[in-house]
C-alpha cells in the first residue's frame, strides 16, 4: 500500500478497489460490515495524517474475518 501511495494513487481510490475486490468474495452480511468499516477507515482518513495507517487498519480488520473470506 505504501508503494502505491508512494506513486501517487490516492487512499480512497484503494479503499474502493480494495472493497470492490473483496465484496464478491464474502458473504451479504460480511460484505456490509467490510463496507461499514471501509467508509469508518475512510472517514478517519480524512482526519488523520498518515493514509497508510487507515489503510493498514483496514487491512488488519478484514484479516481478522479471513475464514470467511474465500480468496
Amino acid at each position: 500500500m505504501y508503494e502505491l501511495l508512494v506513486n501517487c494513487i490516492p487512499a480512497d481510490v484503494i479503499f474502493k478497489t480494495l472493497l470492490k475486490e473483496l465484496i464478491p468474495k464474502v458473504s451479504e452480511g460480511l460484505a456490509h460490515e467490510l463496507t461499514h468499516w471501509a467508509a469508518h477507515y475512510e472517514h478517519t482518513l480524512v482526519q488523520g495524517s498518515k493514509e497508510v495507517f487507515h489503510l493498514e487498519a483496514f487491512v488488519a480488520k478484514c484479516k481478522s474475518h479471513r475464514t470467511a473470506i474465500s480468496v
